[in-house]
């Protein structure tokens, strides 16, 4: 099956299995015309991707070097890394996972631009998240 992910931008929540820290945002956004740009947190990164069904290449990544406080700049190299190791996606609604080689989870990500709606004690609630813009 195929995953769908043009033009829809994902909030990094998890990296390697740990939570991001409040207040650090990585965000990726993949385009129609087979780009992936974004923000670790403090570099904006941008680069290449295809996607065929759920096999996934990401890569290679570009980055700006802006100097930033060591948990950013930190979080900033490791989400870049587990994006490039990524050779799998696999999609929930607005819940995007991608996997290496060996099916571990590298990167766990929300879909920030989606109207989505869940099941809440038996009531539908409507989410809507404003659009950001990464790049002016």
């Amino acid at each position: 099956m195929a995953i769908k992910l043009l033009d829809s931008e994902w909030r990094l929540v998890e990296l390697s299995g740990t939570a991001v820290p409040k207040g650090l945002d990585s965000v990726a956004r993949f385009t129609s015309d087979g780009k992936v740009k974004g923000s670790g947190g403090c570099n904006r990164f941008s680069g290449a991707y295809s996607l065929k069904g759920d096999t996934i290449k990401i890569g290679p990544l570009i980055s700006t070097r802006r100097a930033c406080p060591k948990p950013t700049t930190d979080l900033d190299l490791r989400f870049f890394r587990a994006i490039g190791s990524a050779v799998k996606a696999d999609r929930k609604s607005a819940e995007l996972s991608l996997l290496d080689s060996i099916g571990k989870v590298v990167a766990r990500c929300d879909q920030t631009d989606a109207n989505y709606t869940s099941l809440m004690g038996g009531a539908v609630w409507l989410q809507f998240v404003p659009r950001r813009t990464i790049f002016e």
